[in-house]
Parts: structure tokens; C-alpha cells; sequence
């Protein structure tokens, strides 16, 4: 770097916030502009004004997305976002991004270090061999389906053999309305963005998920139990 980088820290945890403050003022090259609460909306697109960078935790851009769409979609135009989550924000960030996102994988502001951050800048992901294997794997989704109702194992088994909302309605004996409303619930939980991507999900799962819709009241052991004989197999 040929000047210093401009940050802006957006936190609701000025605590937290204030922590990365020090350690990035003792940098080189990297100059804190401000740290602001994102839902501060003139505090925050000042900031963003003022900054080349922006620091935010994954569970503020959520909060952002939902609730000021149309200002974080214009912040972030201007400025390059560091977004700093753990793998099980993984899913709905990266689904949910209009543009490619710096990363910074299993860290939050306060354990944030200036080796990964220019990384990040300079379009590095910093991510581990395990996260990797798990993404392509599907093992993030996986764990979601642990915490999925006996109904909804069903309703998801289904799509997978290409059945249309009436006749998943006809041989599980919900009603149709049913089915339609927990199709859209599992395209959010699983962060999947319609029922074609859901129908594949369901066809590459197809042995563990009957297994599940099987054995739904012990469905959390049991898809544990496959996951390590996976594990071993690989």
C-alpha cells in the first residue's frame, strides 16, 4: 500500500468496536475514520462517505440488508465491505450478496488481525481446508436439516422426486396450502433461492434424507451417526 487505508468500523457493539480501533491505530496503513452504530442511518452514510473500507460483522449487514436495503446497496457501491462471520452466517451473506464480499471467516472485530484484513483487501479469502470441504459437501445445509420437523423432512423428500405441490398434498395427507407454505420455509432455511435449487439439494441427499424422514424422531443422532461415516469414508 502506497497510502493509508481508510476504515470505517460499523458495530452495535462499541466495545468491541473500540478494541479493533487500538489495534488497527497502531498500523501502518490503515487509519480508523469512525466507528458508527449501522442503524445510525446519517452516522453510518457519512461514514461510509469518509472511508475506503468498511468493518462489519455478519448479524449487522443482515440487519442492514432487511431493514435499509436500498442505503446498504448505496454504501457499498462506494466503499469495499470486510464482512467478519463464522460459518454459520456463511450461508445467508454470501446467498444474499449483490457483489463479492470480502470475507473474514471465524472472526469477530475484537480478534480481527491486520495480516488477514489486507488480505481481504487485496480480494484474498481467508478460509480454512475444513470450511471448504464442508461447503462443498453441503455440510453447513446439513446441520440445518438436523433442526427440520418430521413435516418438513417429508414435504422436502418429496421435491426431491419432482412431486408438484397436490400430490405431495395426496400421499402425505397435509393440505395443499400446507405443503406451498413449508416450501417457501425450507427454501429460507436452507438458504436455497427456489424449489428447483431445493429439488437438487433433495436428489444429491436423497439416501439421508429418507433415512431422516424414517427415523424422524431420532433424526438429530442419526444424521450425526452418517455424518462421521462420511467423515471416515473421505
Amino acid at each position: 500500500m502506497t497510502r493509508k487505508c481508510r476504515v470505517l468500523i460499523a458495530s452495535r457493539e462499541s466495545g468491541v468496536a473500540w478494541a479493533s480501533h487500538l489495534k488497527l491505530g497502531h498500523a501502518q496503513y490503515w487509519r480508523v475514520v469512525g466507528i458508527v452504530d449501522p442503524r445510525a442511518r446519517v452516522a453510518f452514510g457519512d461514514g461510509c462517505e469518509a472511508a475506503d473500507v468498511v468493518l462489519i460483522e455478519a448479524a449487522d449487514l443482515i440487519w442492514l440488508l432487511d431493514h435499509r436495503p436500498a442505503q446498504a446497496k448505496a454504501a457499498f457501491e462506494k466503499l469495499q465491505p470486510m464482512i467478519l462471520l463464522e460459518d454459520g452466517d456463511m450461508l445467508e451473506v454470501v446467498n444474499r450478496g449483490e457483489r463479492a464480499w470480502g470475507l473474514l471467516l471465524h472472526q469477530h472485530l475484537a480478534t480481527v488481525t491486520i495480516d488477514r484484513l489486507a488480505l481481504a483487501c487485496d480480494g484474498y479469502l481467508v478460509i480454512t481446508a475444513e470450511l471448504v470441504r464442508r461447503l462443498c459437501e453441503d455440510g453447513l445445509r446439513l446441520g440445518v436439516v438436523e433442526t427440520l420437523s418430521p413435516e418438513e423432512l417429508c414435504v422436502l423428500s418429496h421435491l426431491g422426486a419432482a412431486l408438484s405441490n397436490r400430490d405431495i398434498a395426496e400421499v402425505s395427507g397435509m393440505y395443499e396450502g400446507r405443503v406451498k407454505v413449508m416450501t417457501r420455509t425450507l427454501a429460507r432455511k436452507l438458504q436455497l433461492k427456489n424449489r428447483t435449487m431445493l429439488a437438487v439439494f433433495a436428489i444429491e441427499n436423497e439416501q439421508l434424507l429418507t433415512l431422516m424422514t424414517e427415523n424422524a424422531p431420532n433424526s438429530q443422532c442419526l444424521v450425526q451417526r452418517i455424518w462421521r461415516d462420511i467423515e471416515a469414508e473421505g
